[in-house]
This record gives C-alpha cells, sequence and structure tokens, in this order.
C-alpha cells in the first residue's frame, strides 16, 4: 500500500471531503494509505508543500500537489 501524508490548513467544512474520505475508507479502497495532518493555517500547509513535508495540501477548499 502506497502511503501519502496530506496536509489541511484547519478543521473546516471545506475540508470536509478529505476526512470524509479518509473515515469512509474510500483511501484504503484504492490502495493509499493515508495520513492527514492538521498544519494550523493555510500558509502552514502551503510551506509544509513546497518543503516536501506534505504530497498534498488541501488549502481553502482546493487541492494542490
Amino acid at each position: 500500500m502506497q502511503k501519502i501524508m496530506i496536509g489541511v490548513g484547519a478543521a473546516a467544512f471545506n475540508f470536509l471531503p478529505v476526512f470524509l474520505a479518509q473515515h469512509l475508507g474510500y483511501f484504503a479502497e484504492l490502495g493509499i494509505g493515508v495520513d492527514v495532518r492538521r498544519t494550523g493555517s493555510t500558509d502552514a500547509a502551503t510551506k509544509a508543500l513546497l518543503g516536501g513535508e506534505i504530497a498534498l495540501g488541501t488549502l481553502s477548499g482546493l487541492c494542490v500537489g
């Protein structure tokens, strides 16, 4: 199983699809292990993405990777 780290700026409704997909097992169905990291802010998530700490960032409702 491939494992990736997804960073989210904060726990808010616009990030709900990531949390739901993880909770409902959609990532696992696709053979993807996902760790969701709450970075606390969009700026911190952007820095983590650019620094290679996360593979995918959900910023202000958009997925960037």
